[in-house]
């Protein structure tokens, strides 16, 4: 930012700002605006003509960060339920499903540009094209099915829709140059995170709820899941 822009948003109590890479209409001041809301509010557009360059691929239509220490989904599940980030029998459940439709884990046989089933979901930038609004739907269904971890299931629509996804995983090292991360402070907040036993969602414990999704854990899956065998997890990191 230019250091006048610096200096003007240290004078503000609240920051509205947009961001954007390039490609946009003519920007207008802020209409309709109360004046007790003037004194605390400012409004701020920054354009960024740098970035972008080291977060996109001209070929495709959507950008997202690789996770620092995982490429496998598998590997992401396994370090979710050692840090206790959901019920490690849910956990289990999910990727026992996907597992058995098929999902392998990472491999170099996979041809996504960089590498990785798992990405940092805090930043996303993407094309409005009909894929990419397609895929994010099937993303967040998938999240509101099962766990809300979001990383474990991006992997997965990525292998459903088998190719036809474009898409582009930028360096863990870009989006730590550019972006703060803050990381969740969320305790758990439901009784559904804390089960022990999948008897647990039947009699009583049908009361349970998960206001962040899991609509999917209730409803038996159709097939045997039984015999299926979770592939070995190689921890290659401390941070899980």
């Amino acid at each position: 930012m230019n250091p006048v822009d610096i200096e003007y948003v240290k004078k503000c109590r609240f920051v509205v700002a947009s961001e954007t890479f390039d490609g946009y209409d003519v920007p207008h001041q802020p209409s309709n605006i109360s004046i007790r809301s003037k004194k605390l509010f400012c409004f701020l557009m920054v354009v960024d003509e740098v970035s972008l360059k080291y977060l996109w691929h001209d070929k495709r239509t959507y950008a997202i960060a690789q996770h620092k220490h995982h490429r496998s989904i598998y590997e992401e599940a396994d370090a979710n339920k050692r840090r206790k980030r959901y019920a490690r029998l849910l956990i289990d459940l999910q990727m026992n499903i996907y597992y058995y439709e098929g999902m392998e884990p990472w491999s170099l046989k996979k041809n996504t540009i960089s590498g990785s089933d798992v990405p940092e979901g805090a930043i996303i930038i993407r094309e409005h094209t009909a894929l990419s609004n397609l895929f994010n739907c099937l993303w967040f269904n998938e999240v509101n099915l099962f766990t809300p971890r979001d990383q474990l299931s991006f992997g997965y629509i990525v292998y459903r829709l088998r190719g036809l996804f474009k898409f582009f995983m930028f360096q863990n090292c870009e989006y730590n140059s550019l972006f703060v991360l803050y990381l969740h402070t969320r305790e758990h907040s439901s009784k559904v995170e804390w089960i022990k036993s999948l008897s647990e969602f039947k009699g009583n414990g049908s009361s349970m709820k998960e206001s962040r999704g899991g609509f999917g854990l209730w409803t038996p899956y159709p097939k045997n899941l039984d015999s299926v065998i979770l592939p070995p997890v190689v921890r290659t990191s401390k941070a899980g």
